[in-house]
């Protein structure tokens, strides 16, 4: 689980976005 505006997108789409 990551908060990297960058990996975040793919990995958790929802957690940052």
């Amino acid at each position: 689980d990551v908060t990297t505006v960058e990996l975040v997108d793919a990995t958790d789409p929802g957690e940052h976005n």
